[in-house]
C-alpha cells in the first residue's frame, strides 16, 4: 500500500532470524523485496518482534545498512537492490 501511494519510493523489509551464541551475532532474513527497484527513493525497514508476544511487531527505519548487518551486508544488499 505504501508503494502504491508513494510512486517515487520502494520499500524492503528484513527481520531478525536468530542469534548465534558462538559467533555472538544476529542473522537476518528478507521478508519483502520491492519489485520497484528503479524508484528514486529506497527505504529499508527492520521488522522487530516482541520475544514473548509474537503478535506485537514494530517497523524501524534502517539508516545505516552496513552498520546493522556487518559482514552480511553485501549478500543482502544485492538481493534487495540488484537481483
Amino acid at each position: 500500500m505504501f508503494e502504491t501511494q508513494n510512486p517515487d519510493s520502494s520499500v524492503n523489509v528484513i527481520s531478525v532470524d536468530k542469534y548465534d551464541e558462538a559467533e555472538r551475532k544476529y542473522s537476518f532474513c528478507i521478508d519483502y523485496v520491492s519489485p520497484h527497484k528503479q524508484r528514486k527513493h529506497k527505504v529499508n525497514m527492520l521488522l522487530l518482534e516482541h520475544e514473548e508476544d509474537p503478535t506485537k511487531k514494530h517497523y524501524t527505519y534502517i539508516c545505516n545498512f552496513s552498520r546493522l548487518l556487518g559482514g552480511q551486508v553485501q549478500t543482502l544488499w544485492y538481493n534487495l537492490h540488484l537481483s
